[in-house]
C-alpha cells in the first residue's frame, strides 16, 4: 500500500519549553517503520520547518498541551532575525507546508522520566548512553512518544526497531523548504508532480530501496570532502567497467525490497512469499558481494564507507586533491561488500524450506517445500494417495472374504463403507460392523477403514496446521539475523544509488567534479602568501541543467560559471526575458547540489568547494490565507537569507524587488546586493531587470556583471528588428530587456505591441538625463516630476486598434481572392464608421 520509491516517516516533536515553539530548541524523533531506521536530534526552532520539509513525514505527533494555541512559526523566524507577522497557528503552518497528518498525543508520553524508562525497556539497556546520547534530551522524549504510538497502533512487537541513533546535520548541506521548492528538487512548482523534477531526471535506480536512498541523498547533500570523494571513487570504479556495472545492476534489480520485507518480519507479518523473496535476495547479495570486490585499483581514496544516511565519514587527511589521486584504492565498495556477503546459510535454509511459488497468505497452505518435514510429507501423501490405498484395501478384503463383488464407497452421512450384496451375507467376517441396510445390500465398516477415513478427512487441516507451525519457526530463524539483514538492505540501497550515478554519468556524458576543501582564508593568511587553493570556489565549464539537458538534448546551450572568495563572488546577471537567466542560476545551484551527493555532473569540468547551505529565491508566490502578499513573501524569504547565509553559502536570487514600485524595488535590490557582497561575502548569482545594479561592479569589490547574449536582426521588410536569444551567459552588462519582443512571442495584439513600442521610446527619452550617474534616480525630484505614461499624448482610438489587429492577423499565404475582397470591404467599413 506504500509508494515503494518514498520513505514513509513518522515524526514526533517535543519543545524544550512546553507549548513554546518559537524559542530554544525542539526535540525531533523520526522512524521509518518499513525499514526500522530510527533517529533523534535536537533542532533549533527557527530551522524546524526546513528539517521537516526535507523529511516530508506522513504523520506528525505533537503534545496535546496547548495545541489549539501554539505560537506561529514566524516567531521562530523573527527570533533568528526575520521580521514577520504573528498570524496563524503552528499546526496550521505545518499542515500548509507538509501536508502531513497531525496527531496530538497526551503530554505524559513526552515526560522525561517515563520516556527514559520506556526507551530502556524497549532496547533492553540500562542507559541510552550506549547509543551515543551524552544526556537525555528532548529528542529522546519525542522518541518515546513514537514508540508509544507504534505500540498502540500496531498491536505487535517492534523487533526490527533495533536501535536509535543521534542524528547530526553538521555533515550535511542544509536546504530549506523555499530552496527545495524553487529548485524543484523532488517536485515541480507548477503542479507538484515528480516528473520534471531533479529527482525524476537523475533517478536511474533499479531497486525501490535505492530510489528511497537517492531522495535522501538529494535532500541531504554532503559537506565532508572525504565522504564526497569516497562516493566519487566508487562511482568512478563502476563507471569504468561497463560489463561489471551492467551485471551489478541486474543483480540489484533481482534483490527486491528486502528492507520492507525485514520490516514485516520484525512485526510478525512476513508472508511466505516475502520469505521466498528474502531468500532469493540473499542469494543475489552473495553474488553482489563478489562482484563489488572484483576490481582492484578504484582511484580515489577517502574516509568513506558509510552505508546509512546518518553515518558521517572521517575528515580527509589531505587537503590537496592531486595527492589524493595516488592514495590507496577506495574502500567504499569493499565495505559494502562486507555487509552484502555472509548470508548463504540463511539463503539456503529459506530455499530448501519454502516452495518457489509460495502464496502471499498463510491460510491456504502449500508453501513448505517437499522433503523439509517428514510428518508434513506423510500428511500430504495421505491426501494424494488416499484413492490408491482404498483400491488396495478393497482388493485385499475381497481376497480375504472371497467376495469378488465387494466394493468400497463413501457418503457424507456414514463416510467410507464396505458394501456387500445379500447373497454373500454369510461370508461377512466377524470384525465387520453393520452400519446401513439398503435394498440389495448391507454396508459395513471396519476399524482399519475408519482410521483411514479419520486420517484422510483431517489430513488437509492437520497439514495446514503443521505448515503454519513450521513457518513460524522459519520466521523465527530469519528473525535472529535481523540486524545483519538490515545492514545488508542498507548496503544494497547505497550500491544501487552508486551504480545508478555511474550509469547516469555514462549515458549522459557527466564529468567527475573536483572537490577542494572549502576553507576561506583570513586576511592574515592571504597576506602570508599561498596559492589560494583553500579559498571557497565554484568553477563550472560548459555546465548543463540536469533536467533540461534531458528534455532538450543537443538544443540545450551550456554555460560557464566562476565564483571565488578571492575574486568575483557575486554576479549580477542581466538580459532579456525568456533568454535563460533563471535557468542559468538554477542550473548552477543544482550542479552544486548534485556534486555534493557525490555524483558526477553534466558539465565539461567542475571544481568547487562544498557549500554549507543553498538558498534560492526564485519565482513569485503569495500566502493570501495568512495575509501575505507576493512582495511580503519575497521580503520574508530574502530576510531569512540575509540573516542566516554565511561566507560558505550559495545564494541564487531572481528578480528581487519586482513586487513593488520601481523606485522602492530598485532601492531594496541595490541594498540587498551591497549587503551580500560586502557583509556576507557568499557565492551569489543575482538575476535582475534592474539594469542600474550593473553599476555596483564599479563600486564594490567581488561584484561582476554578466548578461545573456542577444542578436538583433533586421526584418526582411525593413520594419524593425527581430531578436534571437543565444542563451549564452557572457561578461558585461546590458541595458535592454526586450520585453516587447517577448510579448509579441506570447501573442499580444499587434496594436498593443505598436503602442507599447511608442510609449517605450517616449519613456526612454524622458528618463535620459534624470540619473545622477549612480544608477539610482537623483535626489530632489519632486512628486510632480513623476513620469506619466500618456502625458501629452492621446490614447489610440478603438477603430485604429481594430484596423491594425485585423491587418496583422491576415495570413497572406492562405488568403483566397474572395477572402481578400471580403477583408477589404470590412476594412473600409471600419475606416468609414470610425475614421475622421
Amino acid at each position: 500500500l506504500l509508494d515503494e520509491r518514498r520513505d514513509n516517516y513518522l515524526v514526533a516533536l517535543c519543545p524544550q519549553q512546553a507549548g513554546d515553539w518559537t524559542r530554544g530548541a525542539v526535540g525531533l524523533a523520526c522512524v521509518e517503520l518499513a525499514s526500522g531506521r530510527f533517529f533523534a536530534q535536537v533542532v533549533p526552532a527557527a530551522g524546524l520547518i526546513d528539517e521537516l520539509a526535507r523529511l516530508r513525514p506522513a504523520e506528525l505527533l505533537v503534545p496535546d498541551v496547548g495545541a489549539e494555541a501554539f505560537s506561529s512559526l514566524e516567531g521562530a523566524e523573527a527570533a533568528s532575525g526575520a521580521s514577520s507577522e504573528q498570524t496563524g497557528s503552528f499546526l496550521d503552518r505545518l499542515r500548509e507546508t507538509l501536508e502531513a497528518a497531525i496527531a496530538p498525543r497526551p503530554a505524559h508520553v513526552f515526560d522525561a522520566v517515563m520516556a527514559e524508562r520506556a526507551l530502556c525497556e524497549h532496547f533492553g539497556v540500562a542507559s541510552m548512553a550506549g547509543f551515543g546520547f551524552d544526556a537525555f534530551d528532548v529528542s529522546l522524549c519525542a522518541a518515546a512518544a513514537v514508540l508509544d504510538y507504534l505500540k498502540e497502533t500496531q498491536k505487535t512487537a517492534l523487533a526490527h526497531v533495533l536501535k536509535i541513533v543521534p542524528r547530526q546535520t553538521a555533515g550535511h548541506c542544509l536546504i530549506d523548504q523555499v530552496a527545495l521548492r524553487s529548485l524543484e528538487v523532488e517536485r515541480t512548482m507548477l503542479d507538484g508532480s515528480r516528473e520534471g523534477s531533479l529527482l525524476a531526471s537523475v533517478d536511474m535506480t533499479v531497486n525501490p530501496m535505492g530510489a528511497r536512498r537517492l531522495r535522501s541523498w538529494l535532500c541531504f547533500p554532503l559537506r565532508d570532502v572525504g565522504e564526497i570523494r569516497s562516493r566519487q571513487a566508487a562511482i568512478g570504479a563502476l563507471r569504468e567497467e561497463p560489463s561489471r556495472l551492467r551485471k551489478l545492476r541486474d543483480l540489484v534489480r533481482d534483490v527486491g525490497d528486502v528492507e520492507r520485507i525485514t520490516a514485516r518480519l520484525g512485526v510478525g507479518r512476513a508472508s511466505p512469499r516475502d520469505m521466498v523473496g528474502l531468500g532469493r535476495g540473499l542469494r543475489r547479495c552473495g553474488e553482489l558481494a563478489s562482484l563489488a570486490m572484483a576490481s582492484g585499483d578504484w582511484g580515489l581514496g577517502g574516509g568513506g564507507g558509510a552505508v546509512g544516511d546518518d553515518v558521517v565519514a572521517a575528515e580527509s587527511t589531505t587537503s590537496n586533491a592531486e595527492s589524493t589521486l595516488n592514495a590507496e584504492p577506495a574502500d567504499m565498495l569493499s565495505r559494502l561488500a562486507t555487509s552484502l556477503g555472509g548470508h548463504d546459510e540463511l539463503a539456503t535454509f529459506l530455499e530448501t524450506s519454502l516452495k518457489e511459488d509460495a502464496p502471499p497468505v498463510v491460510r491456504d497452505g502449500g508453501f513448505i517445500a517437499d522433503g523439509y518435514d517428514a510428518e508434513l510429507d506423510r500428511l500430504r501423501n495421505v491426501g494424494r494417495e488416499g484413492h490408491r490405498w482404498l483400491a488396495e484395501y478393497q482388493a485385499r478384503e475381497a481376497e480375504r472374504t472371497g467376495i469378488a463383488t465387494l466394493k468400497i464407497g463413501y457418503n457424507s452421512v456414514f463416510g467410507y463403507y464396505i458394501e456387500i450384496t445379500h447373497q454373500h451375507r454369510d461370508k461377512v467376517p466377524a470384525d465387520y460392523v453393520r452400519k446401513q441396510t439398503i435394498r440389495n445390500a448391507e454396508r459395513y465398516i471396519t476399524d482399519e477403514l475408519k482410521r483411514h477415513e479419520t486420517e484422510v478427512l483431517t489430513a488437509a487441516d492437520r497439514a495446514k496446521e503443521t505448515e503454519i507451525a513450521l513457518f513460524e519457526k522459519i520466521r523465527a530463524r530469519a528473525l535472529q539475523e535481523l540486524p545483519r539483514l538490515q545492514s545488508m538492505a542498507e548496503a544494497v540501497a547505497t550500491l544501487d544509488v552508486l551504480a545508478a550515478f555511474a550509469e547516469l554519468s555514462r549515458q549522459r556524458g557527466y564529468c567527475r567534479p573536483d572537490v577542494v576543501n572549502g576553507e576561506l582564508r583570513t586576511e592574515s593568511s592571504k597576506s602570508a602568501g599561498g596559492d589560494g587553493a583553500g579559498d571557497a570556489v565554484l568553477e563550472i565549464v560548459d555546465g548543463r541543467h540536469p533536467v533540461l539537458d534531458v528534455a532538450l538534448g543537443e538544443r540545450f546551450v551550456p554555460n560557464d560559471c566562476r565564483l571565488a572568495s578571492d575574486g568575483d563572488h557575486l554576479l549580477v546577471i542581466t538580459g532579456p526575458n525568456m533568454a535563460g537567466k533563471s535557468t542559468y542560476i538554477r542550473q548552477v545551484a543544482l550542479l552544486a547540489l548534485l556534486a555534493q551527493t557525490g555524483s558526477y555532473v553534466p558539465a565539461k569540468s567542475m571544481r568547487w568547494s562544498p557549500v554549507d547551505r543553498i538558498f534560492a529565491r526564485v519565482g513569485a508566490s503569495d500566502e493570501l490565507a495568512r495575509g501575505r502578499s507576493t512582495f511580503m513573501v519575497e521580503m520574508v524569504e530574502t530576510a531569512r537569507i540575509l540573516h542566516t547565509a554565511t561566507p560558505w553559502s550559495l545564494v541564487i536570487l531572481d528578480e528581487i524587488g519586482r513586487g513593488t514600485s520601481t523606485y522602492d524595488g530598485l532601492a531594496l535590490a541595490w541594498a540587498i546586493t551591497e549587503y551580500l557582497a560586502g557583509c556576507v561575502g557568499c557565492r551569489t548569482l543575482f538575476a535582475t531587470h534592474y539594469h542600474e545594479l550593473t553599476e555596483l561592479a564599479d563600486q564594490l569589490s567581488g561584484v561582476a556583471n554578466f548578461n545573456v547574449a542577444v542578436r538583433e536582426e533586421l526584418r526582411p521588410d525593413g520594419a524593425g528588428r527581430d531578436v534571437v536569444f543565444l542563451h549564452r551567459i557572457v561578461p558585461g552588462a546590458t541595458d535592454r530587456s526586450y520585453g516587447v519582443h517577448v510579448a509579441a512571442m506570447a501573442g499580444l495584439p499587434a496594436s498593443v505591441l505598436r503602442r507599447s513600442e511608442a510609449v517605450l521610446r517616449e519613456l526612454e527619452q524622458r528618463l535620459a538625463g534624470r540619473s545622477d550617474g549612480s544608477g539610482l534616480v537623483a535626489e530632489g525630484v519632486e512628486e510632480s516630476g513623476q513620469l506619466l505614461l500618456f502625458d501629452g499624448t492621446e490614447p489610440l482610438p478603438d477603430w485604429w486598434r481594430e484596423l491594425v489587429d485585423t491587418i496583422d492577423g491576415v495570413d497572406t499565404d492562405r488568403t483566397t481572392p474572395l477572402d481578400a475582397l471580403s477583408l477589404l470591404r470590412r476594412l473600409q467599413e471600419v475606416v468609414r464608421q470610425g475614421g475622421p
